[in-house]
């Protein structure tokens, strides 16, 4: 049945949106890769999670016809790895020593190496975003800096529900359940929206 889906969703790919095609094929190779093993390599782990991301965003680009640049390459992929990092940190808080027989990765992460990696992590996703920002030849640039306090803010409060102590659930389902975080990425898709079409 696996196989049978695998072709009727590569043949739909190919005959709906040739385009996305190659990134259908890239995607399941990620996932693969993933499932059989490579979840299990600390870092590497955070790593296909942040390609995902990036891959599915190409996917997005390739179907509206629109050439990525390389901030929107370096950007989705540092807001993955931002996002996957803070999921495994937040896990391993709340887990605590169920972690281990959560995901064997566990086994291999330190809230203080992964702590470390998360600083790192929020850092590229802010350079990245000031850049796109401000080199985006596809915006009005004055009216996209109105988003940088927003993506800022969002940013802050991610890495402050990853690090507390009493780590919160970090799951996409806590963007729409924490109406600040809710309001915050509201604004962004406004301004940038703005930005663009303006």
């Amino acid at each position: 049945i696996a196989l049978f889906l695998f072709a009727s969703g590569l043949a739909t790919a190919y005959f709906l949106i040739p385009q996305i095609l190659p990134h259908t094929v890239l995607l399941f190779l990620l996932m693969q890769a993933y499932n059989f093993g490579m979840k299990n390599i600390a870092y590497l782990d955070v790593l296909l999670i942040a390609a995902n991301f990036f891959v599915r965003a190409a996917a997005g680009a390739g179907i509206a016809s629109v050439q990525p640049s390389q901030w929107f390459v370096l950007g989705i992929f540092s807001a993955g790895l931002f996002l996957a990092v803070g999921k495994r940190l937040a896990d391993l808080k709340m887990l605590k020593e169920r972690a281990r027989e959560h995901k064997k990765v566990y086994e291999k992460y330190t809230k203080e190496a992964l702590g470390s990696l998360l600083n790192v992590s929020l850092v590229l996703v802010l350079a990245v975003y000031l850049l796109f920002v401000l080199e985006s030849r596809a915006m009005d640039n004055g009216i996209a800096m109105l988003s940088i306090p927003f993506v800022f803010f969002v940013s802050f409060r991610y890495y402050t529900f990853a690090s507390e102590e009493d780590a919160r659930v970090v799951e996409p389902i806590l963007f729409a359940l924490d109406w600040q975080m809710l309001a915050g990425v509201a604004a962004i898709a406004i301004i940038l929206g703005m930005a663009v079409y303006l």
